[in-house]
């Protein structure tokens, strides 16, 4: 059966705690979102996919900004955020080795993880999705009625220890 819109197989890397999803841009860390900015996930892109490679200064730098002149520094300064980002410290370089005088390497193994898209499954079960949804808006709809209700009756009570005599409003 040839692969249909659908069926597209995505592109995962996982390493240690960590999973990079190139199609989204964003590198997670036990599920949740590490801040990186486009150029230094771009960086750790190119790192990961030639894990265990070492890549030069000049391929990084042309792959990061394809279409514009840096300095060096640009990518020392990736390099830096990035093993910021990753949680290593001067001393330990557990993910990124520099190979001095050439480049990079990403020292971690890299596993690909592909995941096929799902929109497949979610045709195939929209009759058990729709059913859930409805009870999920019915369940948070009763919460809304007791909510108004809950106020109505503030609103009526105040407004009866307002006009009663005893607080002097009628003298």
């Amino acid at each position: 059966m040839p692969a249909s819109e659908s069926q597209r197989v995505k592109e995962r890397y996982e390493f240690g705690p960590f999973r990079v999803d190139p199609e989204r841009e964003i590198l997670l860390r036990a599920g949740e979102p590490v801040p990186l900015t486009l150029k230094t996930f771009q960086t750790l892109l190119v790192l990961v996919r030639h894990s265990q490679e070492v890549v030069t200064k000049e391929d990084l730098m042309r792959a990061v900004w394809p279409d514009t002149f840096v300095e060096e520094g640009n990518l020392s300064r990736n390099i830096f955020m990035l093993r910021k980002a990753l949680g290593e410290s001067p001393q330990q370089h557990r993910y990124i080795l520099t190979v001095p005088g050439r480049g990079y390497r990403f020292a971690e193994s890299v596993r690909l993880v592909p995941e096929l898209n799902l929109e497949i499954a979610t045709v195939n079960h929209s009759t058990a999705n729709h059913s859930n949804v409805q009870k999920q808006v019915r369940s948070s709809g009763l919460w809304l009625w007791v909510i108004f209700a809950g106020i109505l009756a503030v609103a009526a009570i105040s407004l009866w220890l307002f006009r009663t005599p005893q607080n002097g409003f009628y003298e």
